[in-house]
């Protein structure tokens, strides 16, 4: 089910964006992953569904598996090597009006391979945690 507008907060503090993949079932439990130092990612224990993630965001990061192009506003998370060449996605979070999508691209079993963000900071700005501000 693709997320909806609330499902993504943005933490002015520590720069997070986090996006709420699905539901976390009553009575399971969650595994959170850092597969990269600005990436975290909570999975289903029982399933392996992804059902969060957060990212740091930054101008600029170190690790060259995540890369922010401010031209086109657009984020890149890689994961794996496969991810260069992305065989389909699942769209998460799509605002064609505003421009916005978040999108979880998958190798040709399914398995998760990277992240792309399209107007992160435009997400960033509109999504932010209520009760903070620029200031």
């Amino acid at each position: 089910m693709p997320a909806n507008k609330s499902d993504i907060q943005f933490d002015l503090n520590t720069k997070i964006l986090s996006v709420v993949v699905d539901t976390v079932p009553t009575g399971h439990s969650v595994i959170e992953s850092k597969p990269l130092e600005d990436v975290t990612l909570t999975f289903g224990a029982e399933t392996g569904s992804l059902y969060e993630m957060a990212i740091r965001l930054r101008n600029k990061y170190k690790d060259n598996r995540i890369h922010y192009n401010d031209q086109e506003d657009c984020l890149y998370v890689h994961l794996t090597e496969e991810d260069e060449d992305p065989l389909g996605c699942d769209a998460v979070f799509m605002d064609a009006a505003a421009e916005n999508l978040v999108a979880l691209n998958r190798n040709k079993v399914g398995n998760l391979t990277g992240i792309e963000i399209v107007g992160a900071s435009r997400l960033a700005s509109e999504c932010k945690i209520a009760g903070q501000s620029d200031n």
